[in-house]
Order: structure tokens, then sequence, then C-alpha cells
């Protein structure tokens, strides 16, 4: 149990505030420190374009079968178009090593 007053759930992140930056070197210009950004701006933009690296069981749990079903569409249409932009970056690759070949030191 927690303590009166106190939740048991972990403190969230206050996404109203900016991203503070701070220089990696004593040295570094202020300059060259990256602009900050707004936490919230941040988080809707990567999740709009879908960004996810991961995925539990925990997060599976509970969810309905139609929605386990779009998640799987999701998932085989990503794999999709991985499949394709593997298969065309190596036919680039290979028909640039084919041209290499006829560049050989006399």
């Amino acid at each position: 149990m927690s303590p009166p007053g106190r939740s048991s759930r972990p403190p969230q992140p206050d996404t109203g505030h900016n991203i503070s930056t701070i220089p990696e070197d004593p040295d570094m210009i202020t300059a060259d420190l990256l602009t900050t950004k707004n936490l919230m701006s941040l988080q809707q933009k990567l999740a709009n374009q879908g960004l996810r690296l991961s995925i539990c069981a925990s997060d599976l749990i509970g969810k309905s079968h139609e929605e386990l079903v779009l998640l799987l569409i999701q998932l085989r249409r990503s794999q999709a178009r991985l499949r394709d932009a593997k298969s065309y970056y190596r036919s680039r690759l290979d028909d640039s090593r084919d041209n290499e070949k006829g560049y050989q030191f006399r």
C-alpha cells in the first residue's frame, strides 16, 4: 500500500514544458546546441508518424479481436514495405557493383 496522500501510480512527466538542452562539453558554444522543442508537440509528431519501437504482451491484453486483427494487418503492411525497400536497395546495390566492375585500373 502507498503512504497516505500519495498515489500508487508513478509520477507522469509534465508535458507542457520544453525539453532542456545542456552542453555535452563545457567548452561547447551555446549556438551549437539544438533548439528545444515542446515535449507535447514532439510526442504528437512521433505518434502521428506511427513510430513504435516495440510492443509487449501486456499491451495486447484486453484488446478486442478486431483491434488485434487491425494490428496484425498493420504489421503485415509494414513488413511488406520493409521487404519492398530491401529488394529495391539490394537491386540498386547490385547494379552499382556491376557498374564498378567496368571501372578497372590498368
